[in-house]
């Protein structure tokens, strides 16, 4: 069930997110899904609000029922304003879904290329594999993102040499077309 504060984070309403937790709305609230305030505020790029509730002390690395973390849902839809927020107050940046995704993989997967710089340059495992061994890197080559392959490619830590579990290496796979 939606609640008003949720209702506001949603929107982006942060003095009627601030009267709402004023008033005694429960910061920690969540609905069916288990989706916190700061969860949908940062689904959906509102970072004045991440910033509020964050300086409420609400949980930065709380996850959903299906294991999402707010940095998860931020990075794939490319909300890097939102995602300064969230590691200012210690968010996990490599957290990972129940497969394995890390918000780096994330956006890499989704062409969320501003936000790959930014997590690459905020000191996200740029080699951390998912459940079916896929790097950043696999995931983009894989996928035809090819801003995000090339720059990651660039990147001093990225095992360019990794091998998914299907025995498959970047390089071989997909180096030509680069």
């Amino acid at each position: 069930m939606w609640t008003p504060l949720l209702v506001a984070c949603k929107g982006g309403h942060v003095e009627a997110v601030k009267r709402l937790v004023n008033s005694g709305a429960k910061i920690a609230t969540v609905d069916k899904d288990g989706a916190t305030p700061l969860y949908v505020a940062s689904e959906n790029g509102h970072a004045g609000v991440v910033a509020y509730l964050l300086e409420k002390g609400v949980d930065v690395n709380a996850r959903k029922k299906d294991g999402w973390t707010a940095m998860m849902i931020a990075a794939k839809n490319g909300h890097v304003d939102v995602l300064k927020e969230l590691l200012k107050h210690k968010a996990d940046i490599n957290a990972e879904t129940e497969e394995g995704w890390t918000p780096l993989i994330l956006a890499a997967f989704h062409t969320r290329f501003p936000v790959v710089k930014f997590l690459v340059s905020s000191g996200a495992n740029v080699s951390k594999k998912n459940k079916n061994g896929m790097t950043p890197l696999h995931i983009a080559a894989a996928n035809g993102k090819t801003d995000v392959a090339r720059y990651l490619v660039t990147r001093k830590k990225v095992n360019i040499e990794a091998v998914n579990k299907n025995g498959v290496r970047f390089l071989a796979k997909h180096l030509k077309a680069y």
